[in-house]
């Protein structure tokens, strides 16, 4: 009940239908957020994947070219991405008819890494070759003490 000599300003608020909240701070503290699960996002006896993401793509880049015997990774990749680089490699030795590739010097340009999940890495690698630049996109997952590409495409 106002003190008398002063009106209420609530019934005028009201009629003008405008909100007026009864308690706009609070006094007490906010309620912090509660910390995410702090994990390691990869393994720790695990080499680092940027470094090993950006030495896949530049060995990938060279066996796609031909400079490089697309065997010489079969540990490193998937079955099927094995078998897709040879079929690349066949293709270029037949558009070269048989003259021995040129050694190409390729470095990386840049390498965009993301850990989506524990073991679990997706690199962008930006390789260039002297002529042109190529994107590698993978993906690495930690599996028996090793990154293996389960996913590789050279665009």
């Amino acid at each position: 009940m106002p003190e008398s000599g002063q009106s209420d300003p609530t019934p005028a608020f009201e009629a003008a239908n405008v909100f007026v909240p009864k308690q706009v701070y609070s006094k007490e503290p906010r309620p912090q957020p509660q910390p995410r699960c702090v994990r390691p996002p990869h393994p720790p006896n695990a080499p680092d994947p940027a470094r090993w993401a950006a030495r896949l793509a530049v060995s990938t880049a060279q066996a796609a070219r031909g400079c490089r015997p697309v065997s010489q990774l079969h540990r490193w990749v998937s079955r099927e991405i094995l078998e897709s680089l040879q079929v690349k490699a066949q293709r270029v030795h037949r558009i070269n008819r048989g003259r021995d590739p040129q050694r190409m010097h390729i470095h990386v340009r840049r390498i965009r890494i993301s850990e989506p999940a524990f073991g679990v890495v997706e690199a962008a690698v930006v390789v260039d070759d002297g002529r042109r630049p190529y994107a590698v996109a993978m993906r690495l997952e930690w599996r028996r003490d090793r990154w293996l590409a389960s996913v590789l495409h050279v665009l």
